[in-house]
């Protein structure tokens, strides 16, 4: 008999073409489907207010779409009946939270009334999470992080991961196409990803005579600053803005560049890495989330080092695919944890 368990999340896709909509999750689902579980997700706030089947998951939308504070006050009582609700329709019998935030402080909540086991995995920057949420913590739900630069984060600021479970990626054949793209970034075009030490690195290149065409993967409220400073440092034949793009179309550009450099300051993960490694490239990332973990990734503190590192990686040949977290271990590592909550 398939184990009935609820899933809380702020998103979720709004239907299967929906890609670029947290791809860590999407990734779970898709291989959940395949085990001895009967799932129903909770999204909060995306998308708006529907019940629908993703890839034949009933998802419950309540579409609450980040309300102003005090709003949310007043609305908590009514979707802590209504998330409670929908778990004994479901005959949950454990609830999965994502992020420590308003999911975890619902699926506490419900799984207090009920009297169910609680799983909660951090995703991001939790440990900003005000005290409200962070106070579902001191009720002992099982805390799971990401990588130990996650875990190390958490606990600087006083939360206690009980496991450390990576995301995972499932298989895929790249495309057997030349690599013609020399550099590419791969993020939302805010500083927390600083995406000028992506363009100074480009500046350094240039410098020194390197020849090279780039590519910036993204969109955010930096855009129009870092058109400028490509502009300003001559670089606009050399580096294209291409947007938000689908996750396929990502990876066909992934299939097609050789290095990945990764500025990013924080990450509690960094699944982009795990992308380009399956697509053949060499990675070159500041020392976060999972980059410390994976043998290969080349880590560098500004983008000096990293311009000297990728100079001489573009000579490189390219390595070959592979998958240092798989998809399959993740689920596997899960089950095992309901297994033991269920069976306490």
């Amino acid at each position: 008999m398939n184990n009935r368990i609820l899933y809380i999340t702020p998103g979720f896709p709004s239907d299967e073409s929906d890609t670029s909509c947290i791809p860590a999750l999407q990734e779970f689902f898709e291989e959940l489907k395949t085990r001895n579980i009967d799932p129903l997700v909770v999204a909060l706030h995306y998308p708006a207010s529907k019940n629908y089947s993703w890839k034949g998951i009933p998802v419950h939308a309540l579409g609450l779409n980040n309300p102003h504070p005090v709003k949310q006050l007043w609305q908590q009582t009514k979707i802590s009946k209504q998330i409670q609700q929908l778990a004994i329709k479901h005959k949950a019998e454990l609830v999965h939270s994502f992020w420590i935030g308003d999911a975890a402080w619902y699926g506490q909540n419900m799984a207090k009334a009920l009297q169910i086991p609680h799983v909660i995995t951090a995703m991001g920057r939790d440990f900003e999470s005000k005290s409200y949420y962070k106070r579902v913590i001191k009720q002992n739900p099982k805390i799971v992080a990401l990588s130990a630069f996650h875990e190390l984060k958490l606990k600087e600021n006083g939360l206690q991961p009980n496991q450390v479970i990576p995301h995972g990626l499932s298989p895929r054949k790249s495309t057997p196409i030349k690599k013609s793209i020399d550099l590419l970034f791969v993020g939302s075009l805010i500083e927390l990803k600083h995406p000028f030490d992506f363009i100074e690195c480009c500046k350094q290149l240039k410098v020194n005579g390197f020849e090279f065409q780039a590519k910036m993967i993204g969109s955010g409220p930096l855009e129009k600053k870092i058109l400028e400073r490509i502009n300003s440092y001559g670089l606009e034949n050399n580096i294209q803005l291409t947007g938000q793009l689908s996750r396929e179309a990502t990876f066909e550009i992934m299939d097609q560049s050789k290095v990945l450099y990764h500025p990013s300051r924080y990450e509690s993960f960094g699944m982009v890495i795990l992308e380009a490694i399956r697509s053949r490239m060499h990675v070159v990332s500041s020392p976060v989330g999972i980059s410390p973990e994976i043998e290969g990734v080349h880590l560098v503190e500004n983008s000096d080092n990293a311009a000297k590192i990728i100079q001489a990686l573009l000579d490189s040949p390219a390595p070959e695919s592979q998958l240092p977290f798989a998809i399959e271990n993740t689920v596997d590592q899960y089950l095992a944890i309901y297994q033991s909550l269920l069976k306490a």
